[in-house]
């Protein structure tokens, strides 16, 4: 709940600031916001912080070398997210954050596709690993922009949108006895027609409010986002009735965003990337 609430009303504003809220038609919400904001951003954090330690401690309790060496890059990357955000980070320690973090989630995805043969697995992992790959590349190396072209940047973004497919197919699949109900088809379209009239109604503000809050730049032709949207929306909604452990692995990527400009927001990807890996691999109910 306190991610949701970060997500909300503290990640958009702190790109603007609170102050065009002032002396409006709603000032007690720019109190609230403003009184409110520390309090949510501290506790979203320390309980990702939290919990992501818990992770680290589960990789160490299981037996392979694999799991071994993921935990210590784990526990590394939150000694050194640590000390970027308690301490002025130096350009070193945010690049040894960024590529530490980097190795934690190319492992993560990689243990994704352990002891799975299907071609569909490597290919969520690949798209995965290719699209953080990008958004640590950018943080560091924008000079490479001065090459031509797409920006890394952009290219890392459709890779994630593209990876909604792959990653529906191999949880839910295509088959029409998927789709006998008609609520199966209409509540994943709530927030794909809600994105639509969004966007339809101020497409420069909802661009903007995209890339600020998720790090999605909607470069792209519009019905891909609204394509990838409802397939998101649709796992989630289809997992609810199985597995709440994959509900919540999806809703932190997601949340998380695509680019990962915090030790905050890679502290969510790690978690959800995991959650979905441990119901994966436990295969604790059929969906």
């Amino acid at each position: 709940m306190i991610v949701v609430l970060e997500v909300l009303f503290v990640r958009p504003f702190l790109k603007v600031g609170f102050g065009f809220l002032r002396g409006g038609y709603i000032p007690s919400l720019y109190e609230v916001i403003i009184t409110s904001s520390p309090f949510i951003l501290s506790s979203s954090f320390l309980l990702a912080l939290i919990s992501v330690g818990l992770v680290g401690y589960l990789l160490i309790k299981d037996s392979s070398k694999s799991a071994f060496i993921t935990s210590v890059s784990l526990f590394g990357f939150l000694v050194l997210g640590v000390l970027s955000v308690f301490t002025t980070p130096g350009a070193v320690l945010l690049i040894a954050q960024n590529i530490v973090a980097f190795i934690v989630l190319t492992l993560l995805a990689l243990w994704f596709t352990k002891g799975t043969t299907t071609k569909l697995a490597k290919i969520i992992s690949v798209l995965f690993i290719t699209s953080y790959f990008i958004a640590f590349w950018f943080v560091f190396a924008p000079a490479i922009f001065i090459l031509g072209g797409p920006k890394p940047v952009f290219i890392g973004e459709a890779l994630t949108i593209v990876n909604a497919l792959p990653l529906y197919v191999y949880f839910v699949g295509l088959k029409k006895e998927n789709y006998s109900h008609v609520s199966e088809l209409i509540f994943p379209s709530i927030p794909a027609a809600l994105f639509i009239a969004i966007y339809l109604l101020n497409p420069a503000l909802t661009s903007l409010f995209s890339t600020w809050v998720f790090g999605y730049n909607l470069f792209l032709p519009f019905p891909f986002y609204v394509a990838a949207l409802w397939l998101y929306a649709d796992l989630i909604i289809r997992m609810l009735k199985v597995k709440n452990e994959m509900v919540y692995g999806l809703l932190f990527i997601f949340i998380a965003g695509r680019n990962l400009e915090s030790v905050y927001l890679t502290l969510l990807a790690i978690l959800g990337i995991f959650l979905i890996i441990q119901n994966v691999h436990l295969e604790k109910k059929e969906y």
